[in-house]
């Protein structure tokens, strides 16, 4: 919240704010602030000499703030924060069920009550001056390419569209050359795994199997693997209420003729099957995506605000996660998808395997890692929700400077995982 200023007091004025006051600045407070604030009362009438009521002409009733009731639970915001410590990045926690938000934390920030007390020159110019931002909310509106936390959309296109099967078996050897020898590409590992089926190559998130997903459906159709993209809820806004967010980017041949002046070519959409080239996206964006494979098969936008209620609680209106829309694979091809990401931590086979060792916890999850060459360092993310059974707890953390997402944000998101599970983060009511 800050001061209100001229320009402002301008329009609000007549809802009867005056000089001095404070109003909702950005966050919810800014986007709610109609409905937080509510509305002066009013008195027009004469006065005696003495200072007494003679007559009263008009009265306008004062209306009382409401009070907003958010899904965050205040114990898991504070395990999230202490989780991700002082890593510049995000970690987003949601519950599946309802796709509630749970947590959002976010690395560096701030304090707004400093803008309620009010800061000198010199504090605000070194929040705003910090290189690493502090005043931009990560888990909504930071962007980064995905890297192999986008393979779950390939494999969907490639089984829906491009010709294979989810008992397909796709060759996985260390260097790549489906489009030709001029344009191969290497595999992160050096070591040739074999034969894998899509699931399978999930769980050694193999960039050549991708490669194929992503060349079949390309070759089906050059819209296949963009349109698959955004039916994940990639490339638009995900609906969350009462914040801003980015929407990211899913690139297709209209999208990049249109911002980089060149057709489309099929090592686009190979490039795009590993989460690299043009695809961006938000943490937000990220966990809803897999909040919807975990439970559901729905991708439904993200529920913050659980109820509006007036003062005292007499009246309220209550919120759902609204549907976007059943996510266009069949059930076969969505338990492929679980499958792998199930392998990914619980087969020896496994990129995570290793950091789950021991767990209280049955998860399934996908690490990634992204070159970013504008950003001049890679981004490192790890995604995990349980029990696989009945999942009730999801987690993504997304760190903006990296080596390995497994070995850097897996053990955050387990650490997470297991408290909740066990109890010991306490639900608020």
């Amino acid at each position: 919240m800050t001061e209100i200023t001229e320009d402002q007091l301008k329009d609000l004025r007549p809802k009867g704010f005056e000089a001095g006051d404070k109003i909702g600045a950005f966050g919810l407070e800014g986007s709610m602030n109609d409905v937080l604030a509510g509305e002066r009362g009013g008195l027009l009438a004469t006065i005696t000499p003495e200072g007494s009521i003679a007559r009263q002409i008009a009265e306008k009733p004062a209306v009382a703030g409401k009070d907003i009731q958010l899904t965050i639970d205040i114990n898991v915001q504070k395990k999230t924060e202490a989780e991700l410590g002082e890593r510049v990045g995000s970690i987003v926690v949601m519950d599946p069920r309802d796709n509630a938000i749970l947590a959002l934390a976010s690395f560096p920030r701030f304090d707004p009550n400093a803008f309620i007390r009010g800061l000198s020159p010199e504090e605000f110019a070194a929040i705003s001056n910090d290189p690493r931002q502090p005043f931009l909310h990560r888990p909504l509106l930071a962007t980064f390419p995905t890297g192999s936390v986008f393979k779950v959309v390939t494999l969907a296109a490639g089984v829906e569209k491009g010709g294979f099967t989810t008992s397909s078996s796709i060759h996985c050897p260390p260097v790549w050359t489906g489009l030709g020898e001029q344009f191969a590409q290497k595999n992160w590992q050096t070591v040739d795994r074999g034969y894998l089926t899509p699931a399978e190559g999930l769980m050694a998130s193999c960039n050549p199997v991708f490669f194929e997903l992503a060349k079949g459906a390309d070759e089906h159709d050059e819209y296949a693997l963009p349109n698959m993209a955004r039916s994940f809820g990639f490339g638009n806004l995900t609906g969350i209420k009462g914040l801003q967010e980015a929407a990211g980017i899913v690139p297709d041949p209209k999208w990049k003729q249109d911002n980089i002046g060149e057709p489309w070519y099929r090592g686009d959409a190979v490039n795009m099957g590993i989460g690299q080239g043009f695809v961006t996206a938000t943490p937000l964006q990220i966990a809803n995506a897999y909040s919807a494979i975990s439970a559901t098969g729905v991708l439904r936008k993200p529920l913050l605000i659980r109820k509006i209620s007036e003062l005292g609680g007499t009246l309220s209106q209550d919120f759902q996660a609204e549907v976007v829309n059943p996510l266009p694979v069949s059930p076969d091809t969505l338990d492929a998808i679980r499958q792998g990401l199930g392998l990914v931590i619980h087969s020896p086979g496994g990129t995570s395997s290793q950091q789950w060792v021991g767990s209280s916890v049955d998860a399934a999850g996908k690490s990634g890692t992204a070159e970013d060459i504008g950003f001049g360092a890679n981004h490192v993310f790890f995604v995990a929700y349980a029990n696989r059974s009945e999942p009730s707890v999801l987690a993504l953390a997304a760190l903006e400077t990296g080596e390995s997402g497994s070995r850097e944000a897996a053990p955050m998101i387990r650490n997470i995982l297991e408290a909740y599970l066990a109890g010991a983060l306490v639900s608020q009511p």
